[in-house]
């Protein structure tokens, strides 16, 4: 939700095409969230259901991927990219760079150490 309300009401530290962008931005990652819950909440309710279905109810989507022309391909894509955005997420934690932009530098003392 958070995201999705930067998206709509954007930042005042940024104007114009870089504005645009980060709404943009915002709202990118506020849909990949949003379908990740989708996805999560699809997963566990379906975790309950009866194991003596029938064997296409078995059968997952990587699964069916692997079986289809260029499946492992697009699958070892998927991969890569879920490696490359972990360690992006890695660096910018380990940089900080999230803290950027937070007003921190504004706080002293024992809030500053604090956080």
């Amino acid at each position: 939700l958070w995201l999705l309300s930067m998206a709509i009401r954007g930042t005042h530290k940024k104007s114009g095409c870089k504005a645009v962008l980060f709404r943009i931005e915002n709202l990118v990652k506020a849909i990949i969230h949003f379908a990740l819950a989708a996805v999560a909440a699809n997963m566990l309710a379906n975790s309950g259901s009866s194991s003596g279905s029938s064997g296409s109810m078995r059968k997952t989507w990587t699964g069916k991927l692997m079986q289809s022309t260029g499946g492992r391909f697009l699958l070892a894509l998927i991969g890569v990219i879920f490696i490359i955005i972990a360690i992006a997420q890695f660096v910018k934690a380990w940089k900080a760079k999230f803290m950027e932009g937070m007003g921190i530098e504004a706080l002293q003392g024992r809030k500053r150490k604090f956080i």
